[in-house]
């Protein structure tokens, strides 16, 4: 028997299926025995189109040999370095086979069937690769791979090549291995490239289509690593700055804020919650460190904004979220106790000018005092509208209706017509009708007021 028949018939007993198929040891020895001879007839220059298509047939069936477990499921035979270098030397007797083909004549369908072959192969040894973790360096390597295969396939399997490279920053980046997942973003900018220019000279629209959206998802990306490789940095020389001198180290500080604010540029409309971490990185220091509330509020605000923004997303017990949280409320409970402090003052400096007129009005004011203590919101009501008629403009313009409202006033109406009296008797709307009635409208204001609460509460 010739070598080549020898060869043939190996290949064929390792291929069969069913009932008939070896057992995965042996179909493994039978595939490696024609590999052996097809390379030994390969060296002897006889027919490279056929010899390179079988090689290629030859190691795809060993790149994919499995066998059934147990649970009823697949387990390939061999190791997945092994299985990717079948892959890799499949692809590879494709191209040859192909290439030679040309040269040899062969027909058209003869070349169609190897291209398809050959697409096959690569998108396999693409998915072996992928499945490895950490590999970045084979995706890699498969870039000249892509370079290698025929024009037609050239583009479609640099693509894939991209996407690989991006999808293995995605995962590196979302497992906080920030340096190798920015890394994998600049090393796809080279395929990127040669992709660009295979689709052009392919003119498939669809491939064009999906570089451009590729392009766009690693400018993204890559903007997203820098940003967090940023806010580590900047991490680190704030630390320093605080923790491993005698001083306080501002050039240090300033340095690092510097990074929180770059960082916050590069993934500003790309990643809001990397941004949200910028913000509030840099409020934390302007609060914490340099004790600088016009600097930090603004800051934590739009953090705690943006935060708010990806909801239902909750970042509660997140810590950069909750010191935001926490050196707001200090901010706004300060702020509370100084609008308090100077209302109180305003308000002492409003009696003591008041005072004359009170002393005056002491005894009216003491027996609507009586008065209101004595009687119901609706009885108060409608004295104080006949012996004090509003002097508004609002009310004046009205009068009639608003008397009819206040002398029908029931259960229903009652808060109604307790409110708008509380507009018609508004310390503020009547300051310009003399000191005597800004007081009288002061303190029918506040009975009125206490009847609304009342009744507010059933």
């Amino acid at each position: 028997m010739s070598l080549a028949a020898s060869a043939a018939e190996d290949y064929k007993a390792a291929a069969q299926q069913g009932q008939e198929q070896l057992a995965p040891k042996l179909r493994e020895s039978k595939l490696r025995s024609a590999i052996t001879k097809w390379n030994q007839l390969l060296a002897a220059g006889e027919c490279p189109s056929s010899l390179n298509k079988n090689l290629a047939k030859a190691n795809g069936l060993l790149a994919d040999l499995a066998i059934t477990n147990e649970q009823g499921g697949s387990e390939f035979c061999l190791h997945p370095t092994l299985r990717g270098y079948h892959a890799r030397e499949s692809v590879e007797a494709f191209t040859a086979s192909f290439s030679a083909g040309e040269s040899e004549g062969r027909e058209s369908e003869w070349l169609d069937e190897v291209l398809a072959r050959a697409q096959d192969a690569f998108t396999g040894w693409m998915a072996i690769t992928r499945s490895q973790e950490g590999n970045l360096d084979e995706i890699l390597r498969m870039r000249s791979a892509a370079l290698r295969l025929p024009t037609p396939l050239q583009a479609g399997a640099m693509l894939e090549v991209v996407d690989a490279i991006y999808h293995r920053g995605i995962s590196l980046l979302d497992a906080g291995t920030l340096s190798e997942a920015h890394k994998a973003f600049r090393e796809v900018e080279r395929p990127l490239t040669e992709a660009d220019v295979l689709c052009r000279r392919s003119g498939v629209r669809s491939d064009y289509a999906r570089l451009n959206e590729l392009r766009d998802s690693v400018v993204m990306h890559t903007q997203i690593a820098e940003s967090r490789l940023a806010i580590n940095i900047g991490d680190g020389i704030v630390n320093r700055a605080l923790s491993h001198s005698e001083a306080l180290d501002m050039e240090a500080l300033w340095m690092g804020i510097d990074k929180y604010q770059e960082a916050q540029v590069l993934t500003r409309g790309c990643d809001i919650e990397t941004e949200a971490i910028a913000l509030a990185k840099r409020g934390r220091v302007y609060a914490k460190v340099l004790r600088n509330e016009k600097l930090a509020r603004p800051l934590l605000v739009q953090a705690t904004t943006l935060a708010a923004s990806l909801a239902p997303r909750s970042f509660y017990g997140v810590a950069w979220y909750d010191e935001c949280v926490r050196q707001l409320k200090v901010y706004q409970d300060a702020t509370a106790d100084a609008d308090a402090r100077a209302e109180a003052r305003r308000r002492q400096a409003e009696l003591r000018q008041q005072e004359p007129v009170r002393r005056k009005l002491k005894a009216e004011l003491a027996a609507l005092e009586k008065y209101a203590l004595d009687n119901n919101a609706y009885q108060l009501l409608k004295h104080v509208y006949d012996k004090y008629e509003p002097r508004l403009a609002l009310y004046e313009n009205n009068a009639a209706a608003v008397k009819k409202r206040v002398a029908d006033a029931n259960a229903d109406t009652l808060k109604r017509v307790l409110r708008d009296a509380l507009v018609h008797y508004h310390p503020d709307k009547n300051g310009e009708h003399g000191p005597e009635w800004s007081v009288r409208c002061e303190e029918v204001f506040k009975h009125l007021n206490g009847k609304y609460d009342r009744v507010k509460q059933g």
